[in-house]
């Protein structure tokens, strides 16, 4: 399979045209409705807990980020089924708003 490469949707503009009408995550066939930013919300996350595990030792500090990573997956996963009904309200508006610009 060919792995296509995009920019996250924020950090998108700051590129030029011509690296975005290539890497834009609204140009990438199959991305869908993504931001692309899921990453930078976990790292936003763990960042708190940088400065209160930096003088542990090691493998306390991993046991701290370890459970701190179980605790965003098990949100992400309990929020799962707001966040595919939210998708899907934005797939039905994006493609309303597509049929009246096709039919002016």
């Amino acid at each position: 399979s060919k792995l296509n490469w995009g920019v996250s949707i924020f950090h998108a503009y700051a590129h030029s045209v011509k690296c975005q009408l290539k890497y834009h995550p609204r140009i990438q066939e199959g991305i869908g409705l993504t931001d692309g930013e899921s990453l930078e919300r976990i790292w936003s996350y763990l960042g708190k807990f940088v400065s209160n595990t930096k003088h542990m030792r090691p493998a306390h500090r991993l046991d701290i980020l370890s459970i701190a990573i179980q605790h965003i997956s098990q949100r992400m996963i309990s929020d799962l089924g707001n966040f595919i009904y939210k998708l899907f309200v934005l797939i039905i508006i994006f493609n309303y708003i597509k049929l009246i610009l096709l039919l002016k």
